[in-house]
Parts: C-alpha cells; structure tokens; sequence
C-alpha cells in the first residue's frame, strides 16, 4: 500500500509539471505568452579590446527555437565582419554561440550581428537586432563608412540588404553589415586603406552576394570616415525588351518593358513602331512615362471635379464624413511628425525614409496614338530600348484589340401575347342528370287544358 501511495503521489507531480510546461502559457487559465525572447546579455561586452574569446555568447531569457521561422538555418541570423568564410553557430537551449570557423584573427576589430528573427518554443519573434564589437588588438579603429542605398528599379530601399567592404582583389575578406528598413547603413571600425564598397539586395536570403542580384559599387580610400549613396539594380548585359502590351482605350496603349530604361534616353515615339495586320504604320502621337501619363490624367480629373464643385456650392459641402476623418487624421500625422522632427526626436528622424537623389528610371511607357485601334484586330509594336548598361535591344509584342460589345436587345419590338388554352366539351351523356340544377316550382307551368 505505501508503494502504491508514493507511485501515485509521483504520478500525480509528473501530470502537474507536465501540465505547467504545456506550450502556449502556464497553468490551465493563465494568460497565453506572447512576448518574443528578450537579449539579457552578449559576451564578451562590447568596446573590449585584446580578447580573443572562444565564442561570442547571445544569452536571452528564455529557451529559443533552434528553427526559426522564416529563414532555413540558425546561422542566417547571424553575421560576423569581417568575414573570413562560414560561420559556426550553436544552439544552446537559452543561449546561441557564435565563431567563425577559421577562428579570431590577431589584431583585427570585429562586429558581430544579430538580425531580427530570434523566436521562443511557441513561435514569439523578436523583432529587434543587437551587435557587439570588440578587438583582438590593443586598439578599436574610430573610422567608419556610412550612406543609404536604394532599390533602382523600384524607387525605395531594398527589402532585405547588406553593406559589405574588402580591399580590392580580395573577396573572401569583408566588412559586411545588413541595411536597415529605410536602406542606412554603417560599415565600423575598418582600418584606414582603400575598400570597394558594395551594397545588393539579398534576393536569396543567403547573407551574400550573387551576380543575379541588384547592386551597385563605389571606390572609397577611407582615412577617417565617408559617406556613400548607392542604387543598386541587376546589372544586365542585354538591353531591355517589351513584356506586355494593354490597349486602356482605341488611341491609348499601356507598354511595360521587363526592364528599366537609361535615364538619360529620351522617351520619343520615334523608339516605337506600330503596325497593324496589313503590315501598314499606324502613327504615335506621343509616348511618355506610365507615371507622368497617370499624374497629368489625376490632375485633370481633380481640375474638373473642382469645376463642378465651383459651379455648384452646394456639392462642395456635401463632403462624405468618412473621407473627411481621414483627411483629418492624416492633416493631424503630418503635423505631428514635423513637430517631432522640429524638436530633435530622433525615432522621428529615423522613421523617415531618405528620398533619391536620382530619377527613378522608366519601365512602363504609354503611347497616345493619332488613329483609333480597330475592334478584334491583330497589332504587332516594336521597341528599341536601352537599358541602364547602355546595352540596346530591338524587340516586338503582338496584341489583339477586344471585340466590339454585342447590340442591345430591341425593347420595341413587341413581344408576343401567348393565346389561352383552348376550352374543352364535355358530352353531354357524361353529365349525370343528377348535375343539372332542378326548376323552381314556381317557375313550372300547369297543364293547359283543351275543351
């Protein structure tokens, strides 16, 4: 009987740690845990100088997922510059190990990074990144290379990117660091030389560059620091070509090209040739940027909305009160995030996206056309584009015009009257006698009697 007291008290605080450790909060009816794992602790600290360590340490406050979502290995959290070859990275339940393979060398400041994407055993990411720097020398260089790179192509920052350094001829030993959400960024530390500078957009998700990927290079001979503005793109070496043809109207055609065109190419008809399926010329009044073509058509719709609004006082107060919040609360944003910039709020400065000091360049064109497109017939345009290496490329693109919507129905045609079924005789041997009403007695007559 005693053994079998103690096997069920044992049963039982085996069922009860079970039941705290259960995945997704503590005991049955505490609130869930949604909070992501909080960094306690990086070793060694950073500004340390002659250390040589056996691995830098990420400590956190809990276990973390040793399989992060969103990215294949533990690794690609993780970036060591200067990088000389792969990485090392160990899990260890609440804590990750970081070296490179090849060991620290001597004399050499590093930078070591952690991107966000960290996640605790219930799938809670962090969204935040730390770093660490440290020397294996008596000394930390103060020199830095800073800027902002953008996406080319597509006018903003890239989604996920990285800066990276090295000297020139040497590319298996380099300064890198990951771009931020508006495209800044900063290269620390690098000792005074001469570096080609490089940022690209990681496509891949693999912490490197590859030739497919956008990017573009700069030479900087760093004494104590610099300042760089990249714009990346992929660098192609054939010219662009047409990738789709949309009719808007009959005398309006939508081209988009699969890649940018040379911003200092102008945008002529003379580029565009359009023929129809008797091999005859159609002529192209104009051709301009898709953006320019939509903007001028948004301000001509405003102008005469405004018109009308004039011409009529009482639709200018007839404001829906839903569009009128809006405006309201994004008038109220504006004014709040100039007021914070104004007052030297730095989270205010950094959420600010910089703006490129370059055009972005062309790749969707509009063509204005002097004869309207017949309905259901066959085009064929040609383009001889040059794309941003200066490469030129001559290539078409059939399309065929809608069909011309079917007529109405005629509604005045008059719709026949179906006729009433005809009515059917019964004969008269199949109505019983008992059916046929009987005369009143008033209405019988007597006998008349003949003398």
């Amino acid at each position: 009987m005693r053994l079998t007291r103690r096997a069920g008290v044992a049963i039982a605080l085996s069922l009860g740690v079970a039941a705290c450790a259960r995945p997704g909060g503590g005991p049955e009816g505490g609130p869930p845990d949604v909070a992501p794992p909080q960094l306690v602790r990086v070793t060694p600290d950073s500004g340390r100088t002659g250390v040589r360590p056996n691995a830098v340490v990420f400590r956190f406050d809990e276990v973390v997922s040793e399989r992060p979502a969103g990215v294949p290995s533990l690794d690609r959290l993780f970036v060591v510059s200067p990088r000389d070859g792969n990485l090392n990275v160990d899990w260890q339940r609440d804590a990750i190990t970081v070296r490179p393979r090849r060991g620290w060398r001597p004399n050499t400041t590093y930078t070591i990074s952690m991107l966000p994407g960290v996640a605790d055993l219930r799938n809670n990411v962090s969204k935040r990144g730390a770093s660490v720097t440290f020397s294996t020398g008596p000394t930390i260089p103060h020199t830095s290379i800073s800027g902002v790179a953008f996406d080319w192509a597509q006018g903003r920052p890239p989604t996920r990117g990285f800066i990276e350094a090295y000297l020139p001829g040497d590319t298996a030993f380099v300064w890198i660091a990951p771009l931020d959400s508006v495209g800044t960024f900063r290269l620390r530390a690098l000792p005074p030389n001469r570096y080609v500078v490089r940022a690209f957009s990681d496509d891949n998700n693999n912490s490197a560059f590859d030739s497919r990927e956008a990017f573009d290079s700069a030479v900087v001979s760093l004494t104590d620091s610099a300042r760089l503005e990249l714009y990346a793109f992929v660098h192609d070496t054939v010219g662009p070509r047409i990738e789709s043809v949309t009719p808007e109207d009959s005398v309006t055609l939508r081209v988009k090209l699969d890649r940018p065109l040379l911003p200092t190419l102008a945008i002529t008809p003379a580029l565009f040739s359009l023929r129809g399926a008797d091999s005859v010329a159609l002529q192209i009044l104009s051709a301009q940027p898709a953006t320019l073509f939509d903007s001028l058509r948004s301000a001509r719709a405003g102008s005469a909305a405004d018109s009308l609004a004039r011409s009529n006082p009482d639709s200018a107060r007839r404001i829906d009160p839903r569009f009128q919040a809006r405006r309201d609360s994004a008038s109220a944003a504006r004014v709040d995030s100039l007021r914070r910039l104004v007052t030297g709020d730095t989270a205010a400065r950094a959420a600010v996206a910089p703006r490129m000091n370059r055009p972005r360049p062309v790749s969707d064109v509009v063509l204005t056309l002097a004869a309207p497109l017949k309905p259901a017939t066959l085009y064929r345009l040609q383009a001889r584009a040059t794309g941003l290496l200066a490469r030129e490329r001559t290539s078409d693109r059939s399309f065929r015009t809608a069909a011309p919507p079917k007529p109405a129905s005629d509604s005045t045609k008059a719709t026949p009257v179906p006729r009433p079924p005809r009515a059917t005789s019964t004969p008269a041997t199949a109505i019983p006698p008992s059916a046929v009403p009987a005369r009143p007695d008033s209405a019988v007559r007597p006998p008349v009697r003949v003398p």
